[in-house]
């Protein structure tokens, strides 16, 4: 038996206690979105790391009180705001996300509307997860990535989990807020109910004949579906791991994430388990 078919078998065996009451799949629009939201993440993720990184050596941080990065049209900007609420540093990055920024803004400035609304709602997740310490767990905020998608009829925030440890891939420990278009508060939930994390391998011990994957299992308290928080964190590991496949497991479904080609297959169990009888 080879170690592809090996790991196979054990998705197979731990998908036992999952069957149960049917559920219906989504639209292949609906996994498009699921998809796109999970790459949007991770360019906001890369552009938030560049610019960080480039400020801590070549720039003053002195009265800076806070960042984050959106989207605006074809650029991911990164603002790095003062205690009053002005932007000290801008940058901006093409998509896809890379190290060399497109420009760099040094001059202070007010924000714009847009930009005071996502301020806003980073303030209302600063004040709901430190209330709410409890629920949102450990790590507090501190230890969060935020980042915002803009999704009609507003707006939508993921809580991400910072880097872990080298060598690890970190899921779970995350959340979603939605606010409506005027920034006011509409739901929240976790996305996953713990944090978990998969070895990223040692490439000098792998066999270059074998095709290495990784999974993890959503509960039922989880999404019956790979999350956009799985995918962003997937792909800010890609670098550091062996494999390119990644399944995730529910009760009614197995999702294939390929990290090389960003394809994202959805299927049943017994779909899944015929394909490796073939």
């Amino acid at each position: 038996m080879t170690a592809r078919s090996l790991f196979f078998l054990v998705i197979i065996l731990l998908l036992s206690p999952f069957y149960a009451k049917a559920q219906e799949a989504p639209s292949q629009e609906a996994l498009n979105a699921l998809l796109n939201d999970g790459i949007e993440l991770y360019q906001l993720e890369l552009a938030s790391t560049y610019a960080s990184s480039f400020l801590d050596g070549q720039l003053s941080t002195e009265d800076l009180a806070g960042f984050f990065s959106y989207k605006n049209a074809d650029t991911i900007r990164t603002l790095f705001y003062e205690k009053n609420g002005k932007v000290r540093y801008e940058f901006a990055f093409g998509l896809p996300v890379k190290p060399s920024f497109a420009y760099l803004r040094g001059d202070v400035r007010k924000m714009d509307s847009r930009e005071n609304l996502l301020l806003k709602l980073r303030k209302t997740i600063l004040k709901k997860v430190k209330k709410e310490e409890d629920y949102f767990g450990s790590p507090q905020l501190s230890g969060f990535n935020l980042n915002f998608l803009e999704r009609a009829p507003g707006w939508v925030a993921y809580l991400t989990p910072f880097e872990g440890e080298k060598g690890k891939v970190p899921l779970g420990s995350d959340f979603i807020l939605r606010f409506s278009e005027k920034g006011k508060l509409l739901s929240y939930e976790k996305l996953h109910q713990n944090l978990i994390t998969i070895q990223a391998g040692n490439a000098a011990e792998s066999d270059p004949n074998t095709n290495y994957a990784s999974m993890h299992l959503h509960s039922q308290a989880s999404s019956a579906f790979i999350t956009p928080t799985d995918i962003c964190q997937l792909l800010l590991y890609k670098d550091q791991v062996t494999w390119v496949e990644h399944y995730v497991v529910s009760q009614n479904f197995v999702c294939l994430f390929r990290l090389d080609t960003l394809e994202l297959i959805l299927m049943t169990p017994e779909e899944f388990q015929q394909l490796q009888e073939d």
